[in-house]
């Protein structure tokens, strides 16, 4: 009786591992999501660098199934100094460098933007919040580093003429104080460095002046 059921167990199982290596041999046509990458040069930016395109590939089950639990990617680089609208060709790309074969890719093509990057030196702007304590005012306020160097995209650089600092309280400020402080960037195609500076902010005791009203600051070198 339990010999029986040994070998009925063990038939079960024998069949279930043919049923999966017949499956497994058979060939089909999957569709697997790639993620393709572009490369260029440092002193350009590509939008968009990464997008995920669907390639068809015709294979054995067991070639592609560890296809479809891992992350894939199609690197492809932008030669020259190619700007603006770039059309690639991902089916030249895909029969290049993929290792499996396959029947199609969707889209075809992709289009991105290529724009350069370029490096410039711009004047910090430190943005006061609120007034001195009662009876002072400010008499000087110094920045350090006064310029700072700004990496963007040509059509983003031009619009920035200067860099604001974030928000600085003099409102308890009574002589010397001294803040470090970081600049703001909101576009991440920006890059600002150094991102912070410090800021020495003065302010003196009025006599015989007419209180709450500051003087103008000045940006140190």
């Amino acid at each position: 009786m339990e010999s029986n059921r040994f070998f009925l167990i063990l038939s079960f199982f024998l069949t279930v591992m043919l049923f999966v290596y017949v499956k497994m041999d058979q060939i089909r046509t999957v569709p697997v999501d790639f993620i393709v990458r572009i490369r260029a040069s440092e002193d350009v930016i590509v939008i968009p660098r990464d997008s995920v395109v669907k390639v068809y590939i015709r294979d054995r089950v067991r070639n592609i199934l560890p296809l479809l639990f891992s992350r894939r990617y199609l690197e492809i680089p932008i030669k020259g100094k190619r700007v603006g609208n770039v059309m690639v060709d991902l089916k030249k790309v895909v029969r290049k460098s993929l290792d499996y074969p396959y029947v199609s890719i969707e889209p075809e093509s992709l289009e991105v933007f290529v724009e350069k990057y370029r490096r410039v030196r711009r004047e910090v702007s430190p943005r006061i919040k609120g007034t001195p304590p009662e009876g002072y005012r400010i008499e000087d306020v110094i920045v350090r580093p006064a310029f700072v160097e700004v990496r963007a995209p040509e059509g983003i650089l031009n619009g920035i003429q200067f860099v604001e600092t974030e928000d600085i309280d003099v409102s308890s400020v009574k002589g010397v104080d001294t803040f470090r402080v970081a600049l703001i960037n909101e576009n991440k195609t920006v890059e600002i460095y150094p991102d912070t500076v410090e800021i020495i902010l003065k302010t003196r005791r009025m006599e015989g002046e007419n209180i709450g009203n500051p003087a103008g600051s000045r940006k140190g070198k």
